[in-house]
């Protein structure tokens, strides 16, 4: 072999393993999470963040992880009732519904009978609740009043769909937007994607129902930063969805036109988050605009907006 032959072969071998490392370096840092941020900004409504009438401006964390006593693992979807004042959160091993203060304290543990993966609920209204299981992929409804015990799944759900083979990555997270009598629904991965379903209570008991599901497409950008989806709430007061990523450790926050408007962090150091949120798995509002999100195994986190914080 000629010097010159050996020069071209190995400049050539090292100009694979540089592409090789450099793809292996994006790979890393796709799947950390650490290129979410960037993806972000990188598209034209990413640039949009921080605008005025954001939800989530100026929110600051004011209970830090606090670990929900008489809970100790499986702490997954989340949803506020403003008739108790309370949120409510399920448990998918053993299957339960848990009612806690917006403190944090734990006021009351139900299990549910006939559930096999609880992921996500929604308050409805009144004492009505939407149930996600994400095994069977299907929602049921159920009424849970002070006196409630016990709940149970075995009858007819009220939605059912098939995501396939992949019954670990069904539905992770439900929302219920009274105002314009829809539910939102999330998948966890594979693919990840935002479902609107509509016809599923009709405004009017004795009409007919016709049931649409369709997939609200996020941007391609957006889709490439987001790693899964654990939950979401339809803001009704504003018209705003927020959409919570576990493992891309943020929370988008979308207007009415699918703009994205902001990104909440849930990094430390971000919003006086001590550490990360380990798993984020469900978020909701409450109607002093006060956010909430719960994370495995036990760990609940309020944020408030900066001046009310800071009053408290």
């Amino acid at each position: 072999m000629t010097n010159s032959s050996a020069k071209r072969r190995f400049g050539w071998l090292g100009r694979a393993f540089f592409v090789l490392g450099a793809v292996a370096i994006l790979v890393w840092a796709w799947l950390s999470g650490a290129l979410s941020p960037a993806l972000m900004m990188a598209s034209p409504a990413g640039r949009g963040h921080f605008v005025t009438d954001s939800i989530l401006a100026d929110l600051v964390v004011d209970i830090d992880g606090l670990a929900v006593e008489g809970l100790d693992k499986n702490l997954s979807g989340l949803t506020y009732a403003a008739n108790t004042n309370t949120l409510f959160t399920v448990i998918n091993n053993p299957p339960a519904v848990a009612e806690v203060s917006t403190d944090g304290a734990l006021l009351r543990l139900i299990p549910i009978k006939g559930a096999k993966d609880t992921e996500g609920i929604s308050h409805l209204h009144g004492n009505k609740f939407l149930i996600a299981d994400e095994r069977d992929q299907s929602i049921h409804l159920v009424h849970i009043d002070p006196h409630t015990e016990v709940l149970t799944l075995d009858g007819p759900p009220a939605l059912k769909l098939d995501f396939g083979n992949f019954r670990n990555l069904g539905f992770e997270g439900a929302s219920w937007d009274s105002r314009n009598n829809r539910l939102y629904l999330v998948q966890e991965r594979l693919p990840i994607r935002l479902l609107v379903v509509d016809g599923l209570y009709p405004e009017d008991p004795d009409q007919e129902r016709f049931l649409s599901v369709r997939s609200h497409r996020l941007p391609w950008l957006h889709r490439l930063a987001l790693l899964d989806l654990s939950s979401l709430i339809r803001h009704e007061p504003s018209g705003k969805l927020l959409l919570l990523s576990d493992a891309s450790k943020m929370l988008l926050e979308y207007d009415e036109d699918g703009q994205l408007v902001n990104v909440l962090r849930l990094r430390a150091g971000m919003h006086g988050l001590q550490s990360a949120i380990p798993q984020a798995e469900g978020v909701t509002m409450d109607n002093e605009g006060r956010l909430f999100i719960v994370s495995e195994p036990n760990l609940f986190y309020r944020f408030a907006h900066e001046s009310t914080a800071t009053e408290n």
